[in-house]
Order: structure tokens, then sequence, then C-alpha cells
């Protein structure tokens, strides 16, 4: 698949944010997935994958230059129902062999995002969907890895009630022409914003609306007369009550399907993050179904007084909206990761604003992405903290990520294997994770045992430098189990 850019490429993001030049980032990819009805005991799962291309490395060829990005696509069982240790064969897999072609790489400045899409069609389930970069060393590359865990379809054929599918955010929605791109649905081309960020520049120039694409099943099972209301609204994301002159309301006609499609002109709101809330309503304006998407706004043209100033980056922006409560949970968070004196320095702040420009300063320092719009190492991190709170929640123990478990898998992330032992002879249940590349350890392995048959798996070895070290663990297993 050849890329050559022009003005009559639609698959393009343009983020109004200044970028640096190609030659020094690493490659900028993005994930992201919804999920749509089809029928026959399986649902359209729907992949984004986003590549910032004035972070590529390119070469000269003939009278321009080119780039090369191929990206292997996998879904498979999400690993959190399948048995400790047990392999996942692939439910569908796809290569996207993605080329890149510019007349000066100039025009790499501009910030510009190529974007893919790729439909299959699975059962409802929980999937883990991987992109993998594979190295490159002509173009310095390393082998890069991207996952969305835990990614529920849904059972949409299922009437009983009604359902919203994903709410997609998009760059554009038009009328679909003839030779339009693989972007379409319900004869409409919907361009995918997988980053969720909609940006503007201090002239205002950029994406100044949030165009949205839902689909809505089933209102016939729960709303007995002809007509229903959808209501679409955004919010701050620190409050659920639509924000003022940001809603819409519809009638609707009451059938087994209805495509949902607007757009929110977001010129006159601040920088900050919002969500975006579609909901089924029926004669008593009571929800029937609804489902919500987050999104981010960059807007330097509205000033907020007391939260916002001229020069604060995306942490600065991403924590003055966040609420006392949401700054603590966060503050709680994130002490997984924080060393001893980020710490200390934590547990002695008081002042909320304090507080916002800690967890600013925390992120970034921890953020190795180029793009000025997105914190990539805060983004994994709350996708293992989701998958620690579904996989590792223990009895006494509500959030998994309070785990023994669910703490090692939030800070270092998935293991590479896992050997698990539930009835162990002379021992106690016990489980053993091995990491093939812990930075600054290597090779590591973490061993937790339940030492009371309780449910509750202890860390009761590690090599790796600040974890229990026990090398004698086996006979600690053994003395456990004659304990008990």
């Amino acid at each position: 698949m050849s890329v050559r850019f022009s003005s009559a490429l639609a698959a393009l993001l343009f983020l109004a944010a200044p970028l640096a030049s190609a030659q020094s980032l690493p490659i900028q990819l993005d994930l992201d997935t919804a999920s749509y009805l089809y029928g026959d005991g399986e649902s359209i799962l729907e992949i984004y994958v986003s590549v910032g291309v004035h972070t590529l490395t390119f070469v000269q060829e003939g009278d321009g230059y080119a780039a090369q990005v191929p990206v292997a696509l996998s879904v498979l069982p999400a690993a959190s129902g399948a048995p400790g240790g047990a392999s996942r064969a692939p439910v569908f897999e796809q290569m996207l062999d993605l080329r890149f072609q510019v007349a000066d790489t100039l025009l790499l400045q501009s910030g510009r995002e190529y974007v893919e899409q790729v439909r299959t069609t699975l059962p409802p389930g929980e999937y883990d969907v991987v992109a993998r970069v594979a190295p490159n060393a002509q173009a310095e590359r390393a082998e890069l890895e991207l996952r969305a865990n835990d990614v529920v379809v849904p059972n949409y054929e299922d009437t009983r009630s009604p359902s919203v599918s994903t709410v997609q955010l998009a760059s554009s929605i038009s009328r679909a022409e003839e030779g339009a791109t693989n972007f379409v649905k319900s004869g409409l081309e919907v361009q995918p914003n997988p980053t969720g960020v909609f940006a503007m520049n201090a002239e205002g120039v950029g994406m100044r609306s949030v165009p949205y694409y839902a689909e809505i099943y089933g209102v016939d099972s729960s709303v007995s007369d002809e007509n229903y209301t959808v209501l679409a609204y955004l919010s701050q994301s620190d409050r659920a009550n639509p924000l003022d002159g940001y809603q819409q309301r519809s009638q609707r006609p009451v059938r087994p399907v209805d495509v949902i499609v607007g757009r929110f002109d977001i010129s006159k709101l601040p920088t900050g993050a919002y969500y975006l809330r579609i909901a089924a309503l029926n004669a008593s304006n009571e929800p029937v179904a609804e489902r919500s998407q987050k999104l981010y706004i960059v807007n330097p043209t509205v000033e907020q007084p007391n939260l916002y100033t001229s020069g604060q980056d995306f942490e600065m922006v991403l924590f003055a909206g966040m609420s006392q409560e949401e700054v603590d949970l966060e503050l709680k968070q994130v002490s997984i990761l924080a060393n001893g004196r980020e710490q200390s320095t934590a547990r002695s702040l008081t002042d909320l604003d304090a507080k916002r420009n800690f967890l600013a300063a925390f992120w970034r320092d921890r953020d190795e992405d180029a793009n000025p719009n997105i914190n990539s190492a805060r983004r994994t991190f709350l996708q293992r903290l989701n998958v620690a709170r579904d996989r590792y929640s223990e009895p006494l123990v509500t959030e998994g990520e309070v785990s023994e478990r669910g703490r090692v898998f939030v800070k270092y992330g998935p293991p590479t294997s896992v050997d698990s032992q539930p009835f162990g002879q002379d021992t106690v249940p016990y489980v053993v994770w091995r990491y093939e590349n812990v930075p600054g350890n290597g090779q590591s392995v973490f061993v937790f045992a339940d030492s009371y048959s309780s449910g509750r798996f202890e860390l009761i070895h590690s090599d790796v430098t600040g974890e229990v070290s026990q090398p004698d663990w086996q006979e600690e297993l053994t003395r456990m189990s004659i304990r008990n």
C-alpha cells in the first residue's frame, strides 16, 4: 500500500501543534478500535492504526523521498480470560505494508498522521489487539509493539435490551462517493481520529469541530411508541451534566438499527478533557441505552481563568481540569511507579494546584512520545490499570492494582510467560511470572504464593532490584505448606 501526500488524501489527520523533524523522533503509532452489529452470531470489529508520518525516517527515492512501515496486526482471545500460561492462537491476522512518499521532507513539518482501517467479524467476547512494527536497521528503528487489551466486542444481536455501538470520533464525515476509501459504512465516509485529540493553533486553525458516528440497536424492545429521542451532548470529564449549548436532541422513528451522525462545534471550548455521550430516551425521558467516548480539546484561543495560562503543555492541561477527588485518586495510583523522593513529595502536598503541577511533571518526565498532544506513558499505565482491576482483584482486595500481582503487572507490564501451579505437591499454590526484559534488570522472575490457600497471592521472591528477594523460594513454599 503506497501513500503519496496530496490535498486529495482523505486519510490524513492534521494536528495544529508544530512538530520536530522526522529524523530525530521514534515512530509515533496509535491504535484504537470500534465495534458494530453484523449478524450470524458475530459483531464487526474495526481496528484503526495511525502513524505519525513526521516521525518516520525517509530515504531518497527517485525525485522524492519514501518511508515504509510494515505493521503486523493480530487479534487474540483476551489474556484475562485464558488460564495461566495457556497459549492463545490469533483469531485474526493481517499485515499492513504502509509506504509513504513525499516530494520534500519539509512537508513533514505540518504534523500529519496517516490512518489505516482494518475491518473483520468476530464472535462477541473480549480480545487483545496487537500491532507490531518489525525492527529496521537501515531506518535505525527498533521493534515496536502497541496493545489494546481486553477489548470488549458486545453481542449486539441480543435484542432483549437496546444497545449503542462504539461512539466513533471522526476527523470528517461525508456522503460516500464512488471510489471512496475503505472508511465507508452506512453510505457515509467516516474518517477516524484514533488519538481522540482535536487541536487548534493560536490562530484557531485546526480541528474546530468533532464529527461523530454511532449506531443504536433494538430500541423497539423497550420503546412502545413509534418514535424515540436521541440525546447527544458534551460534558466535562469531571461532570456528567451536559455543557450549556452543547446538547443535540432529535426525535427519530423506532427501527431495529438506527444510524446516528452529528457534529459539535468546539471552537469556543477551552483546552481540556471532555466526554461525548449518546443516549436513547423513551417517552418518559429515561435512558434505555447509552454510550460515551472521551476526547481531548487543545484550544489556546479560549482562556480559562485560574486554570489555563499560555505555554501550558498537554500534561498541565490534562490535570488542570481535574477535581480534588480525581487528583487524589491519580496520586494514589501513580505511587506504584513513583520513586522514594516522588512519593515523599506527593505526601507533603496539600494544595490542589500543587498536586496538579506535581502530576503534570510526573508524567511529563516519563513520556518518550514526541506527540505534544498525547502522553503515551500515562496511556499505557491506564491500560494496565484497567487490566489489573479486571484480572487481579482478590478476596478483601477489590482494587486489582493493590494486590501484589496487580501492582507488578501495572509497574512492569504483562509477563512474557506464566507458570501457574494451583495444586503443587507439598507446596501452597503459587505462580511464577517471567519477563524477557525488565529495564535495568534484563531477564527477571516474580514468584507469588497463596500462603494460606485463601485466594490472595503475595510476592515472595523476585530478582528485580528493589523487590522482595528470597533465592530459596522453593523451600519457602514447602515451609508455608507445613505451617498450614
